[in-house]
C-alpha cells in the first residue's frame, strides 16, 4: 500500500528591533525583522536524505510616526530579500525589493482620519498577512492598493470609505506582493478605479460584525488594444465576525 503526504512548510519569524533618537519636531518608530521559512515535504526523497532546507529570507523594516503637535502621521513597510513575496513579474519593484505599504495621514478634529498612498484596502476581516489567510479569503485579505481612504466612527459603528486608484504604482504593475494571481497580472488585466464601503459594529466587549463592499473596473493589459482600455467591471461582498 502506498501512503503520500503533503509538503509541510513551516514559517519562523524574528523581529530585530531598532531605534532612532526623537526629534523636537518628529519620533518615527522604525523596526525591523528577519523572516525564513523550513521546508519539509514528506514526500520529497531529497528532504528525506537532507531533512529538509531552509530560505525564502528577507529583511523588513518599518517606519511609523505620528508628527508631533500636528495631524500628520505616515507609515511604511519595505522588504528586501527572496522571500519578500515580490512578485516580479507583475510589479515595478523588480526580483527582491517590495513596499508592502507607504502611507501619509491626515487626523481631523473630528476624530476622521484620511490616509493617501498605499494602504490596506477596508475589505472584510484582514489578517496579519495574506498566507494563510489569503487562501480563506480568496484574494480579497492582504490587500495593498493605492489610492484615498478616509476612516471614523459613528455613534455604534467604526466605517471606512474609499478610493483606489490602481492595485500598485505604475501603469501596469497589479500588485507589487504576490497575491496568487487573484487580481491579474501585467499581460491580462487589473483593477482599477475601485470604490470600497465598510462598517463594523461593536456586539460585545472585543468583538465586531461588519459588512463590507466594493465595486470597480478592470482594465485590458492583454495587448490586443495597445490603449489598455478600462472596460471590465468588478464587485463583491462580504459579511464577517471578528475579534478585536
Amino acid at each position: 500500500m502506498m501512503t503520500s503526504f503533503k509538503p509541510l512548510t513551516l514559517a519562523i519569524s524574528l523581529v530585530i528591533p531598532l531605534g532612532i533618537s526623537a526629534t523636537a519636531i518628529a519620533s518615527p518608530a522604525i523596526s525591523g525583522g528577519v523572516w525564513f521559512n523550513y521546508t519539509y515535504a514528506g514526500d520529497s526523497d531529497r528532504d528525506d536524505e537532507t531533512f529538509g532546507s531552509i530560505g525564502n529570507e528577507a529583511i523588513i523594516l518599518y517606519v511609523d510616526d505620528q508628527l508631533e503637535e500636528t495631524p500628520w502621521s505616515y507609515s511604511a513597510e519595505a522588504r528586501y530579500g527572496p522571500g519578500s513575496f515580490t512578485d516580479r513579474s507583475n510589479n515595478t519593484s523588480g526580483d527582491d525589493f517590495s513596499i508592502h505599504k507607504a502611507w501619509v495621514g491626515y487626523q481631523f478634529e473630528d476624530d476622521g482620519s484620511l490616509k493617501v498612498g498605499k494602504s490596506q484596502v477596508p475589505f472584510g476581516w484582514k489578517s496579519v498577512n495574506f498566507w494563510p489567510g489569503d487562501a480563506l479569503m480568496g484574494g480579497y485579505g492582504d490587500q495593498m492598493d493605492v489610492g484615498l481612504k478616509y476612516t471614523s466612527t459613528l455613534n455604534k459603528f467604526d466605517y471606512n470609505l474609499a478610493y483606489y486608484h490602481a492595485d500598485d504604482w505604475g501603469k501596469t504593475s497589479t500588485d507589487t506582493l504576490d497575491d496568487n494571481g487573484h487580481w491579474g497580472s501585467s499581460d491580462t488585466y487589473r483593477k482599477v478605479q475601485t470604490v470600497v464601503a465598510d462598517a463594523a459594529m461593536n456586539i460585545a466587549p472585543n468583538q465586531q460584525i461588519g459588512a463590507s463592499i466594493q465595486a470597480g473596473r478592470l482594465q485590458d493589459l492583454t495587448g490586443i488594444n495597445p490603449d489598455n482600455p478600462v472596460d471590465g467591471d468588478h464587485s463583491a461582498v462580504a459579511i464577517y465576525y471578528r475579534p478585536i
